[in-house]
């Protein structure tokens, strides 16, 4: 795994958990957890996209894209069971 499929993963995973901290602190409450996700993956996207002008467009990134997404709505949820 190379560094830049590291940093597809840990970006998508830390903005994933953030969006939706911050998105039921101000009130969304569970709609925060669908709108994260795609927020997430629609960043993870938007770089791909830019990216195909440049090094080239990576499937693969999207991959990590996603697990690192569905990893940080799980670290919320295992978050949000032990406090209950």
């Amino acid at each position: 795994m190379g560094a830049d499929k590291l940093k597809h993963f840990l970006v998508c995973e830390i903005l994933t958990m953030i969006l939706v901290i911050a998105g039921v602190s101000v009130g969304l409450g569970w709609y925060s957890f669908a709108a994260a996700p795609v927020l997430s993956m629609a960043v993870g996207v938007g770089k791909e996209l830019h990216d195909r002008k440049t090094t080239g467009f990576d499937k693969w990134d999207l991959v990590f894209d996603f697990f690192g997404t569905v990893t940080g709505l799980a670290f919320i949820f295992a978050g949000i069971i032990t406090t209950i």
